[in-house]
């Protein structure tokens, strides 16, 4: 499925959930003696939407709780992250350039293709880079179950750990994209849920 079908699929999902709930609340008050204007509960049921669709594609929202996005302020620091990774020969190049620098960075790897790829992810480790978790697939998670997102974030860890010795302590979900439960699974995975900044293709 491409990326904007998942796209549409996610925010058609979002937003019947959403007039569902309000519905549903609308209903009960109005039982319970407390009725408001059909159009009061529309506007409330846009604007919970339009939070909803915002805390789920925005990777640096707060919504659904903390996510590291940058450094300690004043700190002159920069952090360097590649995701989606091992892909060759380019991962190997940029490592070489990492080196020729003296840069540390941080790859944030798929299980498959870390699997496919082990001396590539190894090499990383043994220069100095950390390794960390981008689940195993890429798949978008925001349409995922807490135990499906945890089972991708195990496997991936699992693997990365079976290379390098070392699990990972830091996830980076694909596209950034987020719901209500997936920092938690994460974190149950000993992984910190980590965006970025700023980005490029």
């Amino acid at each position: 499925m491409s990326r904007r079908c998942v796209i549409a699929v996610i925010v058609a999902v979002v937003s019947v959930i959403t007039a569902g709930t309000m519905a549903t609340i609308a209903v009960v008050a109005a039982r319970a003696g407390f009725a408001m204007p059909a159009r009061v509960w529309i506007w409330i049921a846009i604007a919970l939407d339009a939070l909803f669709i915002y805390a789920v594609f925005e990777r640096r929202a707060p919504v659904w709780g903390r996510i590291v996005s940058r450094g300690r302020p004043h700190t002159p620091a920069i952090a360097i992250t590649f995701d989606d990774g091992p892909t060759e020969p380019y991962t190997s190049q940029i490592l070489d350039v990492l080196r020729r620098s003296g840069a540390r960075a941080t790859f944030f790897v798929l299980g498959l293709r870390a699997q496919e790829t082990p001396d590539v992810v190894r090499r990383a480790a043994r220069e100095g880079h950390e390794i960390g978790n981008h689940t195993w697939d890429h798949a978008a998670l925001p349409l995922r179950s807490p135990s499906a997102m945890r089972v991708t974030i195990r496997r991936t860890s699992d693997v990365v750990q079976d290379i390098t010795g070392t699990r990972p302590r830091v996830f980076r979900a694909p596209f950034g994209w987020r719901n209500p439960w997936l920092d938690g699974a994460a974190r149950r995975e000993g992984c910190e849920p980590i965006a970025w900044t700023i980005g490029v293709s």
